[in-house]
């Protein structure tokens, strides 16, 4: 919760403003206890000196047969540890996961501004498929264009 109300603060090209990660310690709890037993999920964090610096989530887009093969990935990193190589490490881990349970293809979606959230997908091969203008809007009335990324991984293992 300190993480995600930290990171929200700092920058703009998160999904949340200031202020907007208001959960319950209770809450929180049973999410994060939901996607840990989520074998369609995975859920990572990075800590410096006990304290979480970041966190990073992929997960199956859906259910159904149909979407089986496609997984999504969000990840946050304080801005004091940035540059610090966790990204890449958030990213090999999830792409690790990807392949043990055959997913095929890695998506996510990125704040056209995020410049280093921008090189770190392309470094990792994601390719941009799609934009969509002025999906962001900002308090001070500024907007900003979500990118649509995908990482093709190919058929690997077995499909679940």
């Amino acid at each position: 919760i300190e993480l995600m109300q930290r990171v929200n603060a700092e920058t703009r090209v998160l999904a949340r403003g200031p202020g907007e990660f208001n959960v319950t310690v209770e809450k929180e709890r049973a999410f994060i206890e939901g996607v840990l037993a989520d074998e369609d999920g995975a859920w990572f964090t990075a800590e410096v000196g006990g304290r979480i610096v970041g966190n990073c989530s992929v997960g199956r887009v859906g259910r159904q047969k149909r979407f089986r093969h496609r997984a999504t990935i969000a990840l946050s990193v304080e801005q004091a540890h940035c540059s610090l190589g966790i990204g890449s490490r958030f990213m090999q881990a999830a792409i690790d996961w990807c392949r043990s349970k055959g997913i095929e293809q890695l998506e996510l979606e990125v704040a056209a501004k995020n410049e280093p959230g921008l090189r770190l997908y392309t470094k990792f091969g994601f390719e941009v498929t799609g934009r969509m203008p002025r999906a962001l809007k900002y308090a001070d009335g500024d907007y900003d264009d979500l990118v649509a990324m995908v990482k093709p991984l190919g058929g690997t293992a077995a499909q679940a």
